[in-house]
């Protein structure tokens, strides 16, 4: 029958979606004091307790609003790290001239190399992704990609206060890299990519399990069930 595998798939995803809206209610969230910086697109709601000028910051996926970045230095005079391979937001963050914002056309994932990023045919927007969708041009740039370790060797970084990702999928990958490796940033920002194909609910429970598991808590979760705040306690 037409449809009915894609109205079965959804309906397994059930399950994955009353676990996400689940972890809104209070008692899986841990007692946190956050705050939200940053712009109504670009924010982020973290937990500032502790951070000092020599914190490191990584933020991947700039795109165009380095809202979140900024309120950070000001507020708290440290330095953030910036990756995005994407040409448009080297362009922007190049004319916004920031002061102790290290901006790095590179992007992160769960390997190094050359990889194809694909650019969206509405030249209006900023986001590029990996992952070929129907929003996407067919026609990819060649960009570079490190993983974390591999940057944080680079930068003589041991360790990481904040690590934020909004990278289009990729944040998958990556994580299960981190977790594989050990590394294991104080706190971490991501917005999963669920909605966006090859990926879907499953893939994001998957991910903030083996977060869990792995000695991190949650303290913020978005309404629209995207973005998700951990704090690592073992």
């Amino acid at each position: 029958m037409p449809g009915m595998k894609n109205i079965l798939k959804d309906l397994t995803t059930i399950p994955d979606l009353l676990y996400l809206k689940n972890l809104k209610r209070p008692k899986f969230l841990i007692n946190c004091s956050t705050e939200r910086y940053g712009t109504e697109y670009g924010g982020w709601v973290f937990c500032p307790t502790d951070l000092t000028k020599t914190s490191i910051v990584y933020s991947l996926g700039i795109g165009e609003d380095t809202s979140w970045d900024e309120e950070l230095i000001a507020k708290h005079g440290l330095e953030v790290f910036g990756f995005d391979p994407t040409p448009k937001s080297a362009i922007y963050v190049q004319q916004r001239n920031l002061s102790k914002f290290n901006f790095f056309q590179i992007g992160v994932a769960d390997r190094n190399g050359s990889f194809d990023f694909y650019p969206p045919k509405n030249r209006d927007y900023v986001s590029c992704s990996l992952f070929m969708r129907q929003d996407l041009q067919d026609e990819p740039l060649s960009v570079e990609m490190r993983t974390l370790d591999t940057l944080m060797k680079q930068l003589g970084h041991e360790k990481i206060d904040i690590l934020k990702m909004d990278i289009e999928g990729a944040e998958y990958g990556v994580i299960n890299d981190i977790i594989k490796k050990s590394i294991f940033p104080r706190q971490i920002l991501v917005e999963f990519h669920h909605r966006f194909s090859p990926f879907n609910i499953t893939d994001t429970r998957k991910a903030i399990s083996k977060l869990m598991d792995n000695g991190y808590k949650l303290f913020y979760v978005s309404d629209n069930l995207q973005e998700f705040s951990f704090i690592y306690k073992p």
